[in-house]
């Protein structure tokens, strides 16, 4: 697996959270952090689901 790097070859840390709600509401959090805790990106995703939620981690 490849690890991420910024644009001067320093790693990043990236999070992914996800929240499903009894109302079916999937709330899906991205998070990436460079070496020295800087927020590179926050991205928050929502969506009504009603049917689950599987999730697949690729390599």
């Amino acid at each position: 697996m490849r690890c991420p790097l910024e644009s001067n070859n320093h790693p990043v840390t990236e999070y992914i959270r996800y929240a499903v709600t009894t109302d079916d509401v999937i709330t899906v959090s991205t998070t990436a952090l460079a070496a020295d805790g800087t927020v590179l990106t926050n991205n928050e995703y929502r969506w009504l689901n009603g049917k689950g939620a599987s999730f697949a981690i690729r390599q």
